[in-house]
């Protein structure tokens, strides 16, 4: 059976071939994304100030986010041992509970922006487009600048039934003991496996996350180096909403659209041109 490029990338990425992994998920990046939302006011303003909100850790829905990797605690314990590593007068678990340690701490550092692939995503518009009555937005990723963080930081989630082994990772990229006992690993190469892996009952959402570094943690506005193609409107977005987004749309110079049942034997929406 032929390997579905995120495996690939998955592979690649845990053999260290960094370059070659992004160079991969270059190949794969779709032309256009697709962000769900309900309309409030700070949305409103975001989007017509060219702003999007990055979320953290605590925003994100699955309760296995961040925590998608396993590795064999025993070898890793040898490798230690077996280096010049101030670990060795330390116990088993007090080395493990170091390397966990840094490892949770990753998502103490990034912010989040979670996007799709698809505007007909019925379960999307429930979860996350407030039952129909919030908007979706769409972004031109054809050209956004292939040097720009956004584009860098654009990553693939990739659905999952068991957590990743990451034990030749880890050897990899552990280092000797620094201030204080503290272990200290590449955490951008590791970011992959934290921040872009979920439950494989999540694949309907088909998620692409730009992931951006954070020295607090917090919750943020960036300026947004994505351009709006178009708004989507839910099938029940309110008779004032739906002209507040409009005004909107003619300072971005973008489509606004309205979702629809389809009156065919198919369940799927249909956007209707306003």
């Amino acid at each position: 059976m032929k390997m579905k490029w995120e495996e690939k990338f998955i592979e690649l990425y845990t053999k260290g071939k960094v370059k070659e992994a992004k160079d991969l998920k270059n190949m794969h990046v779709p032309s256009k994304l697709y962000k769900y939302q309900k309309i409030d006011e700070n949305r409103l303003k975001n989007l017509e100030n060219g702003k999007l909100y990055f979320s953290n850790r605590e925003h994100l829905n699955d309760p296995f986010d961040l925590l998608p990797v396993h590795y064999n605690e025993d070898e890793i314990i040898h490798f230690l041992k077996g280096e010049d590593c101030p670990v060795n007068n330390l116990t088993k678990s007090e080395i493990i509970s170091k390397i966990d340690k840094v490892l949770n701490s990753f998502s103490d550092h990034i912010k989040i922006l979670s996007l799709s692939t698809s505007i007909y995503n019925i379960p999307l518009w429930t979860h996350y487009g407030d039952n129909h009555r919030g908007m979706c937005i769409e972004y031109d990723i054809d050209n956004l600048d292939r040097n720009s963080d956004f584009y860098d930081c654009l990553l693939k989630v990739s659905y999952i039934d068991k957590k990743v082994e990451i034990t030749e990772v880890l050897k990899n990229t552990l280092s000797n003991l620094i201030n204080n006992d503290e272990l200290k690993l590449d955490s951008m190469f590791l970011l992959y496996f934290t921040l872009t892996m979920k439950h494989k009952s999540w694949k309907y959402e088909n998620e692409w996350r730009i992931i951006l570094k954070s020295n607090s943690g917090e919750c943020g506005i960036e300026k947004s180096l994505m351009k709006v193609k178009a708004i989507y409107l839910g099938k029940d977005c309110s008779k004032e909403n739906i002209e507040r987004v409009v005004e909107i749309s003619k300072k971005l110079n973008c489509k606004v659209y309205k979702m629809e049942y389809s009156k065919g034997i198919d369940f799927r929406l249909i956007p209707q041109k306003i």
